[in-house]
């Protein structure tokens, strides 16, 4: 399955061009009366989706067309396990975990069981250890994605490297190691460059967004350095909110939240974390929808405050969180146990 191209995986501004250019691929497909086309050209719109960051429109078209392709061809083992890494890189985005979770194991024992190391390494390095994470368990995280990538090609840096540093920040930053995430990404920012892999917008934005959070960890647990790691943050929060995508927007309220609750400001912190938790609640970034509105309970206090808590909580549960306020440690971090305590004073 190929990666369309990058004038068809643009920003935001080029969302609308590229629906019409995906849809017009999908009717030549129908003309030509050939599933396989139609399958393929349905997965493809799919994955462009997911590069403007719509998980929600991604994960129908991978799936409808993965549907096609089963249903109506043979000798599409290939296909099918792009489809299948799709799914599960959708799931992760829209914090459908229980979903993910739930289809991971008959995943991952297929494409072991077929010799596939490109679909068994990506799981190994990316979906499992959040499974760890969600697990409360996070040194087993690091240690999953650090296995897997170490039977990896070391040439190179592939998507699989990637996944395998994002695994291995967010267990640092999950275990509250702001400073291991932060130099973690800062050894790994030259092959990053050099892998061109930074020309994908998805991309960028999700390192920003992880840079950020790493950066704010620091800032909470290194005082003393708290000022620089603070000015890292929002250098990235302006990152993101100059991608003008809808999906950044969210993330960058999420950090400038974090940054106003270290300074001690909790009335712009939960302004900042209300609209945060509107704009992704609307582009389907449910698992961090979750962690602003907890995190939004703990800087209000009061039974207001605990219900949004209650809340956050019962959804993170239900996708097989066993610590919530941990993983929202990971996801919007922000001081919270003095903010409680300026609110008593």
């Amino acid at each position: 399955m190929q990666i369309p191209n990058t004038s068809f995986a643009g920003g935001a501004r080029r969302l609308q061009r590229s629906e019409r250019l995906g849809q017009q691929i999908i009717e030549l497909a129908e003309r030509l009366d050939h599933p396989h086309a139609l399958g393929l050209a349905t997965m493809n719109v799919g994955i462009a989706y997911r590069l403007h960051g719509r998980y929600r429109q991604s994960l129908e078209h991978i799936e409808r067309g993965a549907a096609i392709i089963r249903e109506r061809c043979t000798g599409v083992v290939w296909e099918l396990e792009g489809a299948r890494i799709m799914t599960l890189e959708n799931l992760l985005w829209l914090g459908e975990w229980n979903d993910m979770f739930a289809r991971l194991p008959e995943f991952l024992q297929d494409a072991e069981a077929r010799g596939d190391a490109y679909g068994a390494t990506y799981m190994r390095v990316r979906v499992v250890p959040m499974q760890w994470l969600a697990q409360d368990r996070p040194d087993e995280a690091r240690d999953e994605a650090a296995r897997a990538i170490a039977r990896w090609s070391a040439e190179g840096f592939h998507l699989q490297h990637y996944n395998a540093l994002f695994s291995r920040v967010d267990a640092d930053l999950y275990a509250g190691d702001g400073a291991a995430g932060c130099d973690r990404l800062a050894r790994g920012a030259p092959h990053l460059r050099r892998s061109m892999l930074m020309r994908l917008q998805a991309v960028r934005i999700e390192l920003f967004f992880l840079r950020a959070r790493a950066a704010l960890i620091a800032a909470l647990h290194d005082r003393g350095g708290a000022s620089r790691m603070l000015r890292l943050a929002a250098r990235d929060a302006t990152r993101l909110e100059r991608t003008r995508a809808l999906w950044a927007e969210g993330m960058a309220m999420l950090i400038r939240a974090g940054i106003a609750s270290i300074h001690g400001d909790d009335r712009v912190a939960v302004e900042l974390l209300d609209d945060a938790e509107r704009h992704l609640n609307a582009t389907d970034l449910s698992h961090l929808a979750a962690a602003s509105r907890r995190r939004r309970g703990q800087l209000m206090g009061g039974s207001e405050g605990r219900e949004l808590i209650a809340e956050a909580d019962r959804w993170m549960i239900e996708q097989q969180v066993v610590n919530p306020e941990r993983m929202a440690n990971l996801l919007a971090p922000a001081l919270i146990e003095e903010s409680t305590a300026r609110r008593r004073r």
